[in-house]
């Protein structure tokens, strides 16, 4: 049985070249999409030039104060100067950042940072960064937790980076893919 607090689940079930991405949480989203976003062998594949999936509710990513659980199974096939895993981070055009994004780099680095709600600027709430040599390519699980004002960012099961804020976390409704993956 589904968490009934479940907001969004992508198990990307649909046949091989689909750009119907079906939400099977308890919400059942809408999702748009833009760029060369697909699916293959049940991975959303991002081709590394404007892919995003949007989601219908902006409330959806209110998470403010809540706790929150994100996870990502990937399949790494290379690892760039600088990579995008998943972001929701609004802060383009000038204005300021709010929300997540899980990015890496070729030296096998993970990091999230989660952005608060602006008041006059962008409000960092917490930076979490593995040491290097912690990601390398392959099918992998990353997720990013907040339980109260702590936060935990895990590769494979394992946590690999803490953090602390009790502040509200901006957000945004874009959720994206920047460089080829699947994801």
């Amino acid at each position: 049985m589904l968490n009934p607090w479940c907001n969004l689940i992508l198990n990307c079930a649909q046949p091989n070249g689909s750009t119907t991405f079906v939400d099977t949480s308890p919400i059942g989203h809408t999702m748009g999409f833009g760029g060369g976003v697909s699916i293959t062998d049940q991975f959303a594949v991002f081709d590394g030039v404007d892919d995003y999936l949007g989601i219908s509710s902006v409330s959806a990513w209110d998470i403010g104060t809540s706790d929150f659980t994100i996870e990502v199974v990937a399949d790494l096939d290379s690892l760039p100067a600088l990579w995008s895993l998943i972001t929701n981070r609004s802060g383009t055009g000038g204005s300021p950042d709010e929300g997540f994004q899980l990015i890496g780099n070729s030296a096998g680095v993970i990091q999230a940072t989660v952005w608060g709600e602006p008041s006059g600027g962008a409000v960092t709430l917490v930076v979490l960064t593995s040491s290097s040599g912690t990601v390398t390519t392959g099918l992998h699980h990353f997720c990013l937790q907040r339980s109260g004002s702590n936060f935990v960012l895990a590769y494979d099961g394992v946590s690999v980076a803490t953090g602390t804020s009790s502040a509200a976390m901006g957000f945004n409704r874009w959720v994206d893919r920047s460089e080829e993956r699947r994801v």
